[in-house]
């Protein structure tokens, strides 16, 4: 699992893995005190990313993102930048840009 992770690839591990999707879902927690939320995804629990409207929404918008980066003219994008969920999310780790 991966904090940089994109929400199409928790959809995927969803569908195809689902036993690795619930044990990540055990990793999320809320902090009785302060109520914080430690979640794998930005103002999102793995919970609330499985209702099957919020997986029908993900993939249309990948397939947005997907169309519109084909459409694009600007070249050397990083992937972060074509595929990323949020523009605010910074650079991904150090894997995503080897």
């Amino acid at each position: 699992f991966c904090f940089f992770q994109q929400k199409i690839e928790w959809v995927g591990l969803l569908e195809n893995h689902r036993d690795l999707y619930e044990k990540s879902i055990e990793y999320e927690r809320e902090d009785p005190v302060t109520g914080e939320r430690y979640t794998w995804s930005q103002n999102e629990s793995l919970d609330e990313l499985k209702q099957l409207d919020r997986v029908e929404q993900i993939k249309e918008d990948f397939q947005r993102q997907r169309s519109m980066a084909k459409d694009k003219s600007k070249p050397n994008l990083n992937l972060i930048q074509v595929f990323g969920d949020d523009q605010n999310e910074g650079d991904g780790c150090l894997i995503c840009h080897l």
